[in-house]
């Protein structure tokens, strides 16, 4: 692991906002020139140097991830690959957090809007917001039109969130962005912005905790890329959300993928890309219940999920 004396090179950590230096973590990721580090102060790993808010703009709105790890690019391949994870997610807003069918419920970031089209046929009260044009033109011709689509940035400077929205939303759900956000704190606050008192902040994300990280050099090297510029522990992520001001309701993993993945990544060192396995055969299906209720409580999984509440 290098050591370097980040003053002289214009880091700051987005979480703590420390310049006292870093680790070095990878020297590039699996699809950028951009190096992976790890603040000396609270341990935050980032992407170092950070694109500004244009470029990331840009990079979003050519999707190269999801073109990257869907071959077959198609609304209807996308919607099959999401319709098990957004399953497992309405199962546990249901079950865990417990919305409500008088809620009103914002996503945002809402990507393809799968998510929020499982929601509306349950009866809940939901809309969206994207800003990425490739997500935008999914919604679009699935959909047939935007109406339910919220369009403003809150990361861009000087962008505010809109007066008939101020408070308006008993829940703003988030899946799969903090990662993304080169100012996390500010955007939070603004979250928090929509929320009526009292009501909550649901968001869930990538764990650098995961097991795999440790268990597979393949998924270690894979897991780096440029998309995502902060990579979360449990303990970081419940540092973010006290940071801007809320109050830290409940943390859980989120263990979508089955055991099956897990032992491809062993044996093959690659993902699952057409034909990823979530749920194990019958003869082993005992110990995959078992695999994934240990890393959801332990908070080892391949993803996990924070619930806060607006004070």
């Amino acid at each position: 692991m290098n050591k370097v004396n980040a003053t002289s090179n214009g880091f700051k950590c987005l979480l703590c906002g420390e310049e006292g230096g870093y680790d070095t973590i990878k020297l590039k990721t699996r699809n950028s020139d951009h190096h992976i580090v790890r603040c000396k102060v609270c341990g935050l790993q980032q992407l170092f140097p950070l694109p500004t808010v244009d470029e990331d703009k840009e990079h979003y709105d050519s999707n190269p991830h999801d073109r990257q790890t869907t071959p077959e690019f198609g609304i209807e391949e996308l919607y099959k690959k999401f319709e098990y994870p957004n399953q497992y997610r309405v199962d546990y807003l249901e079950k865990d957090i417990g919305i409500q069918k008088d809620w009103k419920i914002l996503d945002y970031g809402c990507g393809y809007g799968f998510l929020m089209e499982m929601l509306l046929k349950r009866g809940y009260d939901v809309k969206g917001c994207e800003i990425s044009e490739d997500r935008l033109n999914v919604i679009r011709n699935r959909q047939g039109n935007l109406d339910r689509i919220y369009t403003f940035n809150l990361l861009e400077t000087g962008t505010e969130i809109p007066k008939e929205l101020e408070g308006r939303f008993d829940c703003v759900l988030s899946f799969h962005l903090i990662e993304h956000i080169t100012s996390p704190v500010l955007f939070l606050k603004k979250l928090k912005g929509l929320i009526k008192p009292g009501g909550y902040l649901l968001m869930e994300m990538p764990n650098i905790s995961n097991i795999l990280m440790e268990l597979s050099p393949e998924f270690n090297n894979y897991n780096y890329i440029r998309d995502h510029v902060a990579y979360y522990t449990p303990e970081l992520m419940k540092s973010l959300c006290e940071k801007a001001g809320f109050t830290v309701i409940l943390q859980k993993g989120v263990q979508i993928y089955g055991i099956m993945n897990n032992m491809n990544w062993a044996i093959n060192g690659k993902p699952q890309l057409t034909a990823p396995s979530y749920v194990a055969p019958k003869c082993i299906r005992w110990l995959e219940d078992y695999f994934k209720k240990k890393v959801n409580d332990d908070i080892t999984s391949e993803f996990m999920y924070i619930l806060a509440e607006k004070r």
